[in-house]
């Protein structure tokens, strides 16, 4: 007779009740991935983004906390409209496909899972204005994982001038 050997992954559910934060505050905020979705969808990209320090500051669910919250690749999910929108808003002569689209969508989630949603409506509405990297006729997941990176340095430069505010 031969065992299994036990299994030592942890569920994204046992993962989130093991993480320490505000996970439970942030469900209490948005029970339901639909009352999350209506909150930081694209077409609230405007209002949201009117006070990109807020967005920053301001407590929302990380990517990691989307998925323990609605399920494993809830935030590639939620971020597959950003840069379909992105990609369309800047005039490709060739759309991106589905695959490409996930494979950003996943690349991102798995890399940045400290970044907040509003974080992240900041950042495709910033590279939307041309503030980033661009692309050049045709989808390019690097320039949006380059641009990523740009806007890390501006919400590192948020943080620090909002700490010295405070003292």
């Amino acid at each position: 007779m031969q065992l299994s050997k036990p299994s030592t992954a942890l569920t994204v559910q046992q993962q989130c009740q093991a993480y320490p934060s505000n996970t439970p505050q942030m469900l209490q905020k948005y029970p339901t991935w639909d009352d999350f979705f209506r909150v930081f969808s694209v077409n609230r990209q405007i209002l949201i983004c009117q006070r990109p320090k807020i967005c920053i500051l301001y407590p929302s669910p990380t990517l990691y906390q989307i998925d323990c919250m609605y399920g494993p690749l809830s935030a590639a999910k939620w971020l597959i409209p950003f840069i379909a929108d992105a990609s369309l808003s800047c005039g490709l002569k060739i759309d991106a496909t589905k695959e490409q689209l996930q494979f950003t969508a996943t690349a991102i989630t798995g890399r940045y899972t400290w970044l907040k949603a509003a974080e992240m409506v900041l950042f495709f509405f910033n590279f939307k204005a041309g503030f980033y990297e661009k692309f050049y006729g045709q989808f390019d997941p690097q320039a949006i994982i380059r641009s990523i990176n740009m806007f890390l340095t501006e919400r590192m430069e948020t943080i620090i001038a909002n700490e010295r505010e405070r003292q």
